[in-house]
């Protein structure tokens, strides 16, 4: 063991029995009581013993933990730093002393951490083993875990079970070459037969081998049943039979294949149906429905039309008809400047009605008769002094003058009017479409 690991152990050891008395005694000799308990002095110690507490709790907790699984290097660190802070503390430098302590244990907790994950992930490991009945891997998980911790209650019983499991891996095995060949009476005596001592987790894990062969001849039963049925075209019974063997055994082939069997006498009907209902829903122009529907064709048969071009053309159409109800619900945007070629190409894109149905064409029109209204200018008459600067935005700067005509499209935008020595004024207008001439008078009058 290396000079700083020696003095970290001891330094833990230390502080394991003996730093709650001393932290009492230390908090009694403070003094920092009524109005002097909010001095800088008693702010710093109080800080100081807090960040000390916090760390010497945190040695305590790993100076606990046999054969430690971290670096001795990073304990030897947290340790040096939590002595300078000591040495400071003596030296009433509680300032100091607290800037030593809280990264010391931030170090402390940074190793705790850590470890508290390493010893979740080993007992996960450990059970996971054990429940998949893997009792030496099992076995080496609860060890280490009580390398560690060897009080831990937990991993004792664990390790207790996953070695009984492999005690009794040998019988087990005969048991089951017994099966095999063809004596389960005499596997079934010796598995009655192990040891009273054998937990009984263990014991499950070899009566399972004799549970798995007794299933094993259900399930072949069942496949004759199922074949049986098929033969006579009894599909109802043939699936019966097959799904109980398929319920106990998950990967059998045999099943699988015979409720395929069963399967696809009824997959051409139940496509019939489908195709039906989608050429209602389109008709309808119920756009998810149908796409739905489409989906549970695709299921059925991957390589039907309806996967692949018709799909195509409903999802086009649903997207048409919801970019056209985002254009009429936000008119502004949609006839905004910067918008009015992507509008137009969308009027456009739906303006067949053969292909795009009744409802898209009628937004469509709509959308067209809003694009119309928005871009049909409105005459506005603004009244000035010749003496303020007058600016419309969005636009350009229009000058000084007594009055002006102008004509602007359907929308929001500002006046500003701006004179020297004069305070600013501002101008909400307000523009809508098919509005009558707006007349509006402007002028900066009111001095800084």
């Amino acid at each position: 063991m290396g000079l700083a690991t020696l003095r970290a152990t001891l330094v833990l050891a230390a502080i394991a029995c003996c730093g709650t008395a001393a932290l009492a005694a230390e908090t009694d000799e403070l003094g920092c009581e009524g109005e002097w308990a909010q001095s800088a002095l008693c702010v710093e110690r109080a800080r100081a013993l807090d960040s000390r507490a916090k760390a010497e709790a945190i040695m305590s907790s790993l100076g606990r933990v046999e054969q430690p699984p971290w670096a001795p290097g990073d304990l030897a660190a947290a340790s040096a730093l939590y002595d300078e802070g000591a040495a400071l503390f003596r030296d009433e430098y509680f300032g100091d002393a607290a800037d030593k302590f809280e990264p010391a244990f931030d170090q402390l907790q940074a190793i705790q951490d850590q470890f508290d994950m390493l010893v979740d992930d080993t007992t996960r490991t450990a059970r996971n083993h054990l429940a998949q009945e893997n009792f030496a891997e099992a076995l080496a998980g609860f060890r280490q875990l009580l390398a560690w911790t060897p009080d831990d209650a937990a991993a004792k019983a664990g390790a207790e079970e996953a070695d009984a499991g492999q005690r009794v891996v040998q019988v087990a095995n005969e048991a089951k070459r017994l099966i095999e060949a063809g004596q389960p009476d005499r596997a079934r005596t010796l598995l009655d037969n192990l040891a009273a001592d054998i937990r009984p987790r263990a014991l499950r894990s070899a009566q399972n081998v004799l549970r798995r062969f007794e299933a094993g001849v259900r399930h072949n039963a069942l496949i004759g049943a199922g074949h049986a049925a098929l033969d006579q075209r009894d599909w109802a019974a043939a699936e019966a039979a097959f799904a109980n063997a398929l319920a106990i055994d998950a990967n059998s082939v045999a099943a699988k294949d015979g409720l395929a069997q069963v399967g696809r006498h009824s997959v051409e009907a139940r496509l019939a149906t489908l195709r039906e209902a989608l050429a209602a829903q389109v008709a309808q122009e119920s756009w998810a429905d149908a796409i739905a529907t489409i989906g549970a064709i695709a299921d059925l048969d991957a390589a039907a039309p309806e996967a692949t071009a018709q799909l195509a053309e409903v999802q086009q159409l649903d997207a048409l008809e919801r970019r056209l109800d985002g254009a009429l619900a936000d008119p502004r945007r949609a006839v905004a400047r910067t918008m009015r070629d992507a509008t137009r190409a969308l009027i456009e894109s739906s303006g067949d009605r053969s292909r795009v149905g009744e409802r898209i064409h009628a937004k469509s029109v709509e959308l067209e008769q809003q694009l119309e209204q928005w871009t049909v200018p409105v005459a506005v008459t603004i009244h000035s002094d010749r003496k303020t600067e007058i600016q419309m935005r969005p636009g350009r700067k229009l000058g000084k003058f007594r009055s002006t005509e102008l004509e602007v499209y359907p929308g929001r935008y500002t006046l500003v009017a701006r004179r020297q020595g004069f305070r600013e004024k501002k101008l909400a207008l307000d523009v809508k479409p098919g509005s009558t001439p707006i007349t509006v008078e402007l002028v900066c009058d009111e001095r800084f």
